[in-house]
């Protein structure tokens, strides 16, 4: 195949994306393809253009590669991608939206408040809890991802530090009921849910640093968990996948509260690739390596756009 692995931009996500690329097109290169690395950030899009039989790779993660701003200037251009559309991209990047479809989908997601900059002054901590009970909660970006500015916090004094650190990078923020109990993520390629992996952490929740950094974070690829619940994760990431139209390779996250009860906390359309990311991981576990889960991407990205 001819393949053009993207990389890079600009977002606060860049570093990640620049590894998730340089890892895919080292593999895409080990398996003979004829392949490409740019960096989204030094490309002029609106003038690109490539040979009909080339298929860009997409590992751009953030605004603009995630959000479904270049998936909609390719499908413009008639551009074959890997991943989801523009539609499905923007809805899943914007963490509210993507709430709205679980629950029509009859999936259980955490309580949340919607809180835009133009009316933050709106919203006393006493109305927030009338929407979300007591404290813990999670505040977050609306749109973003790789849990950059996200905070658990306990307390009045804690919100307004976690508001303030959104604020500083969106004009949106989610603000979410913290559900205590065991992380799994579970990633769906070509509408098959992959295993289940569970993530275990040494910090307070599962942040940037536990992501990317933290050598005490570990992925368990075989959860101690019953057939009933691995089947339940399974099935709720494929509805997730498919009630938000997504195609490719996406992976959404959940809390299995004490009770066994299943919350979905979101879905990522464009998975890392990193050697710490969790898709890979599951691939691994499913029988794929990392160049095959690669080259299936591309493969798919061909036949299906």
């Amino acid at each position: 195949m001819h393949i053009i692995v993207v990389a890079g931009g600009n977002s606060p996500e860049r570093e990640i994306s620049l590894q998730s690329g340089k890892q895919v097109y080292e593999a895409l290169c080990q398996r003979g393809h004829d392949v490409q690395f740019v960096d989204a950030a030094e490309i002029d899009w609106e003038s690109f253009s490539c040979p009909d039989e080339t298929v860009l790779m997409l590992t751009v993660h953030g605004e603009f590669g995630e959000d479904g701003t270049l998936q909609a200037i390719l499908e413009k251009k008639q551009i074959r991608y890997t991943g989801s559309n523009s539609t499905a991209s923007g809805l899943a990047f914007q963490k509210s939206l993507a709430k709205q479809r679980f629950r029509e989908a009859q999936l259980q997601t955490p309580p949340s408040v919607l809180l835009n900059h133009s009316d933050r002054t709106a919203y006393s901590p006493c109305r927030l809890q009338e929407s979300l009970g007591p404290f813990p909660w999670f505040v977050k970006p609306d749109a973003g991802g790789s849990s950059i500015a996200t905070s658990a916090v306990h307390s009045e004094q804690e919100l307004q530090s976690a508001l303030d650190q959104c604020w500083a990078i969106s004009n949106s923020v989610l603000i979410e009921k913290l559900i205590v109990g065991r992380e799994f993520t579970v990633a769906v390629f070509k509408d098959q849910a992959l295993p289940p992996v569970e993530i275990v952490v040494t910090r307070s929740f599962y942040d940037f640093t536990a992501k990317y950094a933290d050598s005490g974070t570990v992925y368990v690829t075989e959860p101690q968990i019953n057939e009933e619940l691995k089947q339940q994760l399974e099935h709720s990431a494929l509805v997730a996948h498919q009630c938000l139209g997504a195609s490719g390779l996406t992976r959404s996250d959940f809390i299995v509260d004490e009770m066994g009860a299943i919350w979905i906390l979101e879905l990522n359309t464009l998975p890392g690739m990193t050697p710490r990311s969790l898709a890979p991981k599951a691939a691994q576990k499913a029988g794929w390596s990392f160049a095959e889960l690669c080259e299936a991407i591309c493969e798919e990205a061909l036949e299906s756009k």
